[in-house]
C-alpha cells in the first residue's frame, strides 16, 4: 500500500513500481492526484479515469523500399534487418504497379486488435501458445484485390524454441485480415544450429504474427526434437518423436554445437556404421560357406572310405 504524505510524496511505492506525484488542493481533503503505472497512460483530475492503453513499440524497422511488381514472375521483397523475423517476401501480382513494401516488428498489436486465439505472450513453458514476434506490413500502390499470393520466409531463434520445449513443426505464421485471424499454411524449409527456417502463403499483406503452437508433453521425451549435441566427439541430432540421440558424425578434431570442429566427419559414423555392418555380413556369409564346405567334405571322405571297403 501506498502512504502518501500531504506534499503528495510517496513514502512506501508498491511493489509494481507506480508512482503518485502532487496535485492542487486546499487544505481540505479535495483536490487532484496523478497516479501512474509504467507503460500506462492515465489522467486524473478529481477522480480516478480509465487508462489509456499506450500505442505499441517499434522493435526494429526494415527501411521502405521501393519495388517493381509485374504480372509474368514473382518479385522478391529481401528483409536484411537481423532483428526482424521475416527473411524474404515474395509477392506474385496479377497487375503491374511501383509498390511501396515497409516492414515493422511492433512489441505489441494495436488495442482493437485482439490476439491470435489461445496465444499468450508471457514466457513459461506452461503455456500452450506463444508468440514469438509481432509483423507490421505496409504497403503503398498494392491491393490486396491484385496480389495473387505473397510467399512469406520466416526464421525462428533455435533458442526460443528449445526453451519452450517445441518441435520444429509447432511453428506458424498467423495474418490478421478481415476482423480475425487467419492461420497460413506453414512448411518448415531447414534450420542451422541459430535458426530453423520457415514459409508460409497469404494472400495479401497486413499485420503478422510467428507462433510457436502446441508444446508436446515432455514425459515421454528423451530430448528436444531436431536439438543437436556433442557426445564426445560424436555430433547428435534428436530424433523427430524427440525418442532418441542419432550420430551424425564422428568428428576427428574435436565437436562444438556447430557441428565438427574444421567441418570434418560429416559422415564418418555412417561410413563406420555401414563398414563395421558390411564386414559383420561379410564375415557371417564366410562362416556359412565354411561350414557347408566342411560338411560336403566329410560327407566325401566317408563315402570314399566305404567304396574302398566294399571293393
Amino acid at each position: 500500500q501506498y502512504t502518501v504524505t500531504s506534499d503528495g510524496t510517496v513514502v512506501e511505492p508498491n511493489q509494481q513500481g507506480g508512482y503518485v506525484s502532487p496535485g492542487s488542493g486546499s487544505g481540505d481533503d479535495s483536490g487532484s492526484i496523478t497516479i501512474g503505472m509504467p507503460g500506462i497512460d492515465t489522467n486524473t483530475s478529481g477522480g480516478m479515469q480509465q487508462p489509456v492503453r499506450t500505442e505499441p513499440a517499434i522493435i526494429a524497422v526494415e527501411p521502405e523500399k521501393v519495388v517493381r511488381i509485374n504480372r509474368t514472375e514473382p518479385v522478391p521483397v529481401k528483409v536484411e534487418d537481423p532483428d526482424i523475423g521475416m527473411r524474404r517476401i515474395t509477392i506474385k501480382s496479377r497487375t503491374e504497379t511501383e509498390a511501396r513494401i515497409k516492414v515493422e516488428r511492433v512489441s505489441d498489436i494495436p488495442e482493437n486488435i485482439t490476439t491470435p486465439a489461445g496465444t499468450t505472450k508471457v514466457k513459461p513453458v506452461a503455456e500452450r501458445n506463444m508468440v514469438y514476434q509481432y509483423l507490421n506490413v505496409t504497403h503503398e500502390n498494392l491491393d490486396d484485390d491484385d496480389i495473387e499470393v505473397v510467399t512469406i520466409s520466416f526464421s525462428v531463434n533455435q533458442t526460443w524454441i528449445r526453451e519452450r520445449m517445441l518441435n520444429k513443426t509447432d511453428i506458424y505464421l498467423a495474418r490478421y485480415y478481415g476482423g480475425q485471424w487467419n492461420r497460413l499454411e506453414t512448411r518448415f524449409v531447414n534450420q542451422t544450429p541459430l535458426e530453423a527456417n520457415y514459409e508460409a502463403e497469404s494472400p495479401g499483406l497486413s499485420i503478422f504474427t510467428i507462433v510457436g503452437g502446441s508444446i508436446l508433453s515432455m514425459t515421454n521425451r528423451t530430448c528436444i526434437p531436431y536439438d543437436f549435441r556433442c557426445y564426445g566427439d560424436a555430433f547428435q541430432e534428436c530424433d523427430m518423436r524427440g525418442e532418441e540421440w542419432v550420430t551424425k558424425s564422428v568428428c576427428k578434431h574435436g565437436c562444438s554445437e556447430n557441428g565438427c570442429i574444421g567441418g570434418d566427419g560429416d559422415d564418418t559414423a555412417v561410413r563406420t556404421t555401414s563398414s563395421w555392418t558390411g564386414i559383420l555380413a561379410i564375415g557371417l556369409v564366410l562362416m556359412l560357406l565354411g561350414i557347408v564346405a566342411y560338411y560336403y567334405e566329410s560327407r566325401r571322405e566317408k563315402l570314399t572310405r566305404e567304396i574302398e571297403e566294399f571293393r
